[in-house]
């Protein structure tokens, strides 16, 4: 029985050793981390022991330290090894190579082996072959590959130089986080932040809190929160409402990116652009520029706001708005240039002389010279003109006449005509070679201009005009549903295009133009304007105006051309010509109606005083007819092609930025 359990017990024991071996087998083999992270020593010239109790033994190493854990080489003057805790301690001209990667210099390391964490002092320089960091004091995990110092650090990437108080180095990535009073310099800019995100091999910095951004010695200046800088390549990206102050120009959006190497820009999300100096500002979703070319394309729903001096501003609405360099323009298209001659200012002359004795029982007219009438509305039919010198373009060689006369002219004022309620009045010109003043159309020669919203990809990016004033040397132009907003004057239209060498706006296909109570239409419109105010009215062809001075009360001209001038910014006369037709109602002194008047003449004449119609006169040619108030089926009478447009009309500015 002693035999059997004694038995019993070796075969337990043997199967119990069985089992311990078996699973011992079963199990993966283990590292020995503990000997791959041991500091082993590669040279020195001198080396000593010495053990300081039984936790702290010491190998001391003088000249030419060399010693290796891993991948990572330790070089010094002199350095201790603590044996038992694996630390090291090296002292002058410290240098880590970090499997040919990194390399970090200092004048002294402490360097945990188990952890494989460092701290470095004085003078610590990193470079990863990109950039380098400098800094008074550096931490750095080998394990992880980051750095990070607290006490201010600088970091130089060819010609870019940042420094922050704090900073963090990721070596996988070349990202170097800084923060607190980060400053990026560079010879093109400089970036001030409180957190920045930089790419040593990139060269990009990335925005993630408040940053300011300033370029050409203080003059462009970026607000931004978001957004990153391609030093490299010169590209940039900004979000989160990013204002760009650069001289005399402002803008502001949702998000804006820019390519400098090329000078195009681009805008999204409620862009507001403003020109301080040409007093111009533009309201967008969608603004593309070229800084190169100075030329801008502004689409979904732009409006464009002319600044006055008198707080009347101009608001321009339309589908797409597009500038550029006029001296650019006239390389691909014609732009001829609408040229206010002597004779023209003789004409003004001649408007205020017909305007100070119109009211006279014998009408007297200065005449500007005989041939006029002998040569209507064509260039020929100025030969006292000699017109004013602009740059390229050559003075005419014509001579001078002086052929002023004063002749008799028996125009009739609409008012004066009435002498008995049922009176019917025909009357006709004594002398039909009366002239008018000088017709716009005789001062243009004009080809209407081609809706060519590919320009921008063929203009030059060399200035060829730089000696020109930057707001005569630039065009506007604004295609379909064109619609203008101002106190005194508003407007519609398909198209626009503005020139800054005459200051003239030409509204084209089926354009309107309302002045107070007045309406004017044609094939096309020429508005002039002095220092952003109008100052002229040019209508070409299928002309007409409508003045409503009642309820179904409408005063009309028609003519194939009209002539309007603008006196501080108000209608203050009108001139049409060819087949002229008119229907005007005559008020007393209480502005009673004592009759209506309509009559066709060559030319018609209405005069205007505080923004509303006071008399007519007819010139030339004049057959006309009155009528008693009572006689007349006043919604009947109706010059042909009357429409009055008032439902187009913008009532405020706020309906351009609604639509």
């Amino acid at each position: 029985m002693r035999g059997l359990a004694r038995l019993k017990k070796i075969l337990l024991l043997f199967i119990l050793l069985v089992t311990v071996k078996y699973m011992h087998a079963q199990q993966p083999g283990i590292t020995d981390t503990t000997a791959k992270k041991q500091i082993n020593i590669l040279h020195a010239d001198k080396i000593s022991y010495k053990k300081v109790d039984s936790l702290n033994e010491y190998q001391i190493l003088v000249g030419h330290v060399a010693v290796q854990q891993e991948k990572t080489l330790f070089y010094c003057d002199s350095a201790s090894i603590n044996t038992k805790s694996n630390i090291l301690e090296a002292f002058g001209k410290v240098h880590i190579n970090d499997n040919d990667s990194l390399h970090i210099y200092s004048d002294y390391l402490k360097y945990l082996g188990k952890e494989k964490k460092a701290t470095l002092t004085g003078k610590v320089s990193l470079t990863d072959g990109k950039g380098t960091l400098t800094t008074s004091k550096l931490d750095y995990d080998l394990n992880t590959h980051i750095g990070n110092y607290y006490d201010g650090g600088k970091v130089v990437n060819g010609k870019t130089v940042l420094t922050s108080k704090e900073g963090f180095y990721y070596e996988d990535t070349r990202d170097v986080y800084f923060k607190k009073d980060v400053v990026l310099t560079d010879p093109e800019y400089t970036i001030k932040t409180d957190t920045l995100l930089y790419n040593t091999y990139t060269g990009i910095s990335t925005f993630v809190v408040p940053t300011v951004i300033t370029s050409d010695s203080g003059r462009k200046v970026v607000k931004t929160k978001d957004g990153y800088y391609d030093t490299k390549n010169k590209k940039t990206y900004f979000g989160q409402r990013t204002e760009i102050q650069d001289g005399a120009t402002f803008i502001v959006a949702d998000e804006m990116a820019s390519d400098d190497s090329t000078g195009f820009g681009e805008a999204r999300g409620k862009v507001i652009y403003r020109d301080t100096a040409q007093k111009v500002t533009i309201f967008a979703n969608h603004l593309n520029s070229n800084r190169k070319n100075s030329s801008f394309l502004a689409t979904e729903k732009p409006v464009m706001i002319l600044e006055q001096e008198e707080g009347d501003s101009l608001f321009i609405a339309a589908d797409t708005m597009y500038s550029a360099r006029l001296s650019d323009l006239k390389k691909y298209r014609n732009v001829p240039v609408i040229i206010e001659s002597k004779a023209q200012q003789a004409s003004d002359t001649a408007i205020s002389t017909i305007k100070d004795t119109a009211s006279s029982d014998e009408d007297n007219t200065d005449v500007i010279t005989k041939s006029i009438a002998q040569k209507k509305d064509t260039v020929s039919a100025l030969p006292a003109i000699v017109q004013r010198k602009r740059p390229g373009r050559k003075e005419l060689a014509v001579k001078i006449t002086d052929t002023i006369n004063t002749v008799n002219d028996t125009a009739i004022i609409a008012a004066n005509t009435f002498t008995k309620k049922d009176t019917t009045v025909t009357v006709k010109s004594v002398d039909s070679t009366i002239a008018p003043p000088m017709d716009s159309a005789a001062l243009v020669k004009m080809a209407f201009l081609k809706k060519d919203m590919a320009l921008q990809n063929k203009l030059s990016p060399k200035d060829t005009a730089a000696n020109k004033n930057d707001s005569t040397n630039r065009f506007f132009e604004a295609y379909y549903h064109v619609r203008i907003f101002s106190d005194s004057l508003q407007a519609a239209g398909d198209s626009l295009f503005y020139s800054g060498e005459d200051s003239a706006f030409r509204l084209f296909k089926q354009p309107i133009v309302w002045a107070r109570e007045s309406q004017v239409t044609g094939d096309t419109i020429y508005l002039f304007t002095q220092n952003k105010k109008p100052s002229r009215l040019y209508v070409f062809e299928n002309a007409f105006t409508v003045n409503k001075v009642g309820t179904g009360y409408y005063n009309q001209i028609r003519g194939r051309t009209i002539n309007g001038y603008f006196k501080n910014g108000n209608m203050d006369y009108m001139r049409a010509k060819g087949n002229s037709e008119s229907i005007y109602y005559a008020q007393d002194e209480d502005n009673k109606f004592i009759g209506v008047n309509k009559a066709t003449a060559d030319i018609i004449d209405m005069y205007f005083e505080e923004r509303k119609p006071q008399k007519v006169v007819f010139r030339s040619n004049l057959v006309g007819t009155t009528y008693p108030m009572r006689q007349v089926n006043h919604d009947e009478l109706r010059l042909r092609g009357f429409k009055w447009l008032d439902d187009l009309r913008p009532k405020t500015k706020y309906e351009l930025f609604a639509n």
